[in-house]
Order: C-alpha cells, then structure tokens, then sequence
C-alpha cells in the first residue's frame, strides 16, 4: 500500500503547493485511524447484570500491593495500570536496563516483583517527579 509522496517523490514535484504536506498528514492520520478500526471493531457495552455494588471490583495492584496478589509477568498494558507509569518512561527505563522485561513472541512482559523492587528505590519529588535513587 502506497501511503503517500516519499522525500524523493516531493523533491521532483516542480511547483509544489504547500498545502500537498497539510494533505499526505491528513491522509496518513485517516489511514491509522482506519487501521485501528479494522483491528478492534466496535463492541457496544454489555448490559450490567447485577448492581455495580454487588459486582466485586476488579482487583487494580498499587505499588505498594503485596507481590502475592500481582502476576509474575505482566504486560505493556498491565504495567501502566500497576505502577502508573506512562508508555514512554516504560520503554526508556528498559533500554537503560532499569526495568527488566522478556519478549515472548510479539509480546513485551516486564517482571513485576522487581519493576516494583526498581520503583521503591525511586526518590521522588513532591510534584512526582524522579529525583534520583536512595
């Protein structure tokens, strides 16, 4: 699938209107859009069966959770939701080695017992910000 003008393709174009960039982004944008679509089709919500106060609530692991209720593993996805961390941080704290995390196939699991050992060590700012470690 051709997405748009290459470097190359835009260096030949003779008179090139400004707005032809604005346009290939606009396209690009759509594209991943339609992408997103197609991999996660739209379900809507199931109807609730029971009062939400009777329902019991899905277990979320803060970071000072005891490890027995965590899993071992746990993915991109799950790390967010127990340590809090944003995707970025994740990513940059497992190139530098401070987060450990294994590849099974497509999948990225990081250690959770001890990306939450790294996290205690972190020292912390009052805005959260990380200022070093003890």
């Amino acid at each position: 699938m051709v997405r748009g003008l290459g470097d190359f393709q835009r260096a030949q174009i003779k008179r090139r209107d400004a707005r032809i960039d604005l346009l290939f982004q606009h396209l690009h944008n759509a594209l991943d859009t339609l992408q997103d679509i197609m991999r996660r089709p739209y379900e809507p919500p199931a109807p609730p069966t029971a009062p939400a106060s009777a329902a019991p609530a899905k277990p979320v692991a803060a970071v000072g959770e005891p490890a027995g209720t965590l899993p071992e593993y746990a993915t991109i996805n799950r790390w967010i939701e127990i340590s809090g961390m944003n995707r970025t941080a994740i990513y940059e704290a497992m190139k530098t080695g401070e987060l450990k995390a294994i590849k099974v196939r497509r999948r990225t699991l990081i250690d959770v017992k001890a990306g939450l050992a790294w996290m205690g060590d972190r020292v912390y700012s009052p805005s959260g910000r990380i200022l070093g470690r003890y």
